[in-house]
């Protein structure tokens, strides 16, 4: 029979698993400076944002302010959450792409633009307590994760992805997955658990989608614009 590891080795190996959590985050602190360029790119290129649903983006600031306030109050590693301000950053570059090639009216940019703004003054300035931010926390995943169904829904109706990017969704769900990995291994914290796992099956879905939009155009089944998924 196998002998029992000692204390020695336990601590070992939960320094190792520590060292090769905090090289993961930040790689994908590191990652996600490019996280959207391939959407970004795909728009500007086709100047159209046909096929991608504006909502998602809109509830994905919304849930970046969130933990990025949470993780900034909880004084957790940047290596843990820093890929957060970047995502942020480049949500609202992809918010205004989607509303001006899908011609929002100004009016309701205008409202969206304020009150995205008036949410991220709200928490990160830190006027909300604690006990709230955590249970705005552990609800953000789940609005990420709800968010994403209507893209998910106008990709059936649609029979394809259209202007969704592959590699952007791609490198959402690798580097969800690694959050998991990186959450359990350094924080422990189950609200960001739970929430980077849920959110790494919708990320999955939507990949599952655009290669199965690709397939469809390799085996000539669908004839899309060039460069799409």
């Amino acid at each position: 029979p196998r002998r029992p590891r000692g204390p020695r080795a336990v601590r070992a190996a939960g320094v190792a698993a520590e060292a090769v959590a905090q090289g993961l985050g930040w790689v994908v602190v590191g990652g996600s400076v490019f996280r959207a360029a391939p959407q970004l790119l795909r728009i500007l290129r086709r100047r159209s944002a046909e096929g991608v649903a504006l909502s998602p983006f809109a509830i994905e600031f919304v849930a970046y302010t969130v933990t990025a306030a949470y993780n900034l109050r909880r004084g957790f590693p940047f290596s843990t959450y820093g890929e957060i301000w970047f995502c942020w950053m480049q949500t609202i570059g992809l918010l205004a792409c989607v509303m001006h090639f899908q011609r929002t009216p100004r009016a309701r940019a205008a409202a969206l633009t304020l009150a995205l703004a008036g949410w991220a003054s709200l928490l990160l300035g830190g006027a909300v307590p604690l006990p709230a931010l955590v249970a705005l926390q552990a609800a953000a995943p789940i609005g990420v994760a709800v968010g994403r169904v209507p893209q998910i829904v106008m990709n059936i109706r649609n029979g394809h992805t259209g202007q969704l990017s592959l590699g952007m969704c791609a490198i959402n769900a690798v580097g969800t997955g690694i959050r998991v990995f990186t959450t359990l291994a350094l924080t422990g914290d189950l609200v960001l658990l739970a929430g980077f796992a849920l959110v790494f099956a919708v990320n999955g879905l939507l990949v599952a989608q655009c290669l199965q939009t690709r397939w469809k155009i390799d085996r000539g089944v669908l004839k899309l614009g060039p460069g799409a998924t």
